[in-house]
């Protein structure tokens, strides 16, 4: 049952199946689990919602923008200290990450359609990257409670 996908979490799902269990550790590796598969589903959800807008979605930058965004989901970090915490975790320039990130925007806001921009933001053509980072975020959020 582990094959190559699973070997990141050979640890946690051996636990599910080995006899006897223990019932503490069953129950933490199945929390484990549902709580990784709750993370790629919320990377999914906003990458999806990103792809309303006109981003280079090679850019490292990209890649960043939705650690932000998921950081801001999970409620671990107030806004104002997004931007340092992935930089944490990603071991890069804090600056040099938020001026990738506000690049990503600018050049998102050139490209995609005043429209479909309103259509998330409707008061403005030109959100700032905080804006955006936590109207996407609670979308997000907004949908996995539905």
């Amino acid at each position: 049952m582990i094959n190559k996908i699973n070997k990141n979490y050979y640890s946690i799902i051996k636990n599910i199946f080995i006899k006897p269990f223990d019932y503490d550790v069953l129950c933490s590796s199945i929390d484990s689990l549902c709580k990784i598969s709750e993370k790629q589903n919320n990377k999914e959800l906003i990458n999806e919602l990103l792809h309303n807008f006109e981003f280079n979605f090679s850019s490292l930058f990209y890649q960043y923008l939705i650690l932000c965004i998921d950081k801001i989901v999970h409620n671990t970090i107030p806004l104002k200290n997004v931007f340092k915490e992935v930089s944490t975790i990603s071991n890069k320039d804090c600056n040099r990450i938020k001026w990738g990130i506000e690049k990503l925007m600018t050049s998102m806001i050139r490209y995609t359609p005043k429209e479909k921009i309103h259509e998330f933001f409707p008061y403005t053509n030109r959100p700032s990257t905080k804006t955006f980072i936590i109207t996407i975020a609670n979308i997000v959020k907004k949908k996995n409670k539905n």
